[in-house]
């Protein structure tokens, strides 16, 4: 999510080496690249929200990060 929050807003800014893309062109981008560079469905919320509709549901994934056994070799 936050790759494409990045994406957009680096798009739709000013750089020194060229001019912001306006918001149309830089959610065409983020729509092109749906699948490949980015989750689907990061795509679909950014842009929900970025047009002001409802975000669609996204099922959050919980999980336990386990910490790694010491090892002797590290």
């Amino acid at each position: 999510m936050l790759s494409v929050c990045d994406v957009y807003d680096a798009l739709t800014s000013d750089r020194p080496y060229r001019a912001a893309w306006d918001h149309e062109r830089a959610l065409a981008l983020l729509r092109d690249e749906r699948g490949t560079a980015f989750d689907p469905r990061c795509v679909d919320a950014a842009i929900a929200v970025l047009e002001h509709q409802a975000a669609p549901k996204v099922d959050v994934v919980r999980t336990t990060l386990v910490p790694r056994a010491a090892t002797e070799n590290v």
